[in-house]
């Protein structure tokens, strides 16, 4: 079973000016979740969507994949369920379970993931969406 984690992290927040770039406890937030699936007992590729490159930047030690978001999905009014959708369309179909989280959501560890993850496989869904 494929499984794919993504992370959509744009550029331009509003609410939180920079949130994809904040520091935890000596870690960025997105390094914290990208560890996290890391270390989950599943084998996970995991995905950024994004349109900022300092965040690219930040990331590019992390193995992680980069999905270069579509001019759709920069803006206030795009809603992540359309983005992606539209990732699955054109990137992530060869997938049988995708997994989505946020930068911020350090507090879902990985029994967190394996748990909800178990749950899934174990269900008739495809699509996974992280409440945090």
């Amino acid at each position: 079973m494929k499984i794919a984690a993504i992370i959509p992290a744009r550029k331009g927040s509003k609410r939180v000016p920079k949130k994809n770039h904040l520091d935890f406890m000596g870690d960025h937030f997105i390094s914290k979740v990208i560890k996290n699936i890391q270390q989950s007992s599943h084998n996970i590729d995991i995905f950024i969507s994004t349109d900022d490159e300092a965040l690219i930047d930040l990331v590019k030690d992390l193995k992680v994949n980069i999905l270069h978001r579509d001019n759709l999905f920069s803006d206030d009014y795009s809603t992540v369920v359309d983005l992606i959708k539209w990732h699955y369309k054109n990137d992530l179909n060869e997938y049988d379970l995708i997994y989505q989280t946020f930068c911020h959501s350090i507090c879902i560890d990985n029994k967190t993931i394996d748990r909800s993850l178990s749950k899934l496989t174990n269900s008739t869904k495809n699509f996974l969406m992280s409440i945090a």
